[in-house]
């Protein structure tokens, strides 16, 4: 933001409904790149207050599959919900192995998932 009579970073930061705003002033901070440095580091602590995803953050690796104890057992776990409607399956760990039945537990949800945006 430049004007004539303050030049330096205004942030905002929206999400879900709740906004944040501050300007960091050149001139308060000494300098622009210090001014820079204060607003990257605001902005950063307010987007995880806020519980805002990163911009291009990855989504998280296998959502909906865990590793669980089922009647003594232990089992890979696919859960997924499809038009308001949960599923899940489990995987043997002890009959699969414990790659395998990650696999497939995997694979499962993938399938149910697809065939969701299939209808």
């Amino acid at each position: 933001m430049d004007y004539a009579k303050s030049q330096g970073y205004f942030v905002r930061v929206r999400w879900k409904g709740e906004a944040r705003s501050k300007l960091f002033s050149d001139s308060v901070y000494g300098d622009r790149l210090s001014a820079l440095a204060a607003a990257i580091e605001w902005r950063d602590q307010v987007t995880k207050e806020l519980g805002k995803p990163r911009p291009g953050a990855p989504p998280p690796a296998n959502t909906g599959i865990h590793r669980r104890m089922r009647g003594g057992r232990e089992v890979y776990e696919a859960t997924w919900s499809v038009n308001g409607k949960r599923g899940r399956t489990t995987y043997s760990i002890e009959k699969h192995g414990a790659k395998r039945a990650k696999a497939l537990a995997i694979a499962a949800r993938q399938r149910a998932m697809a065939s969701s945006h299939d209808e």
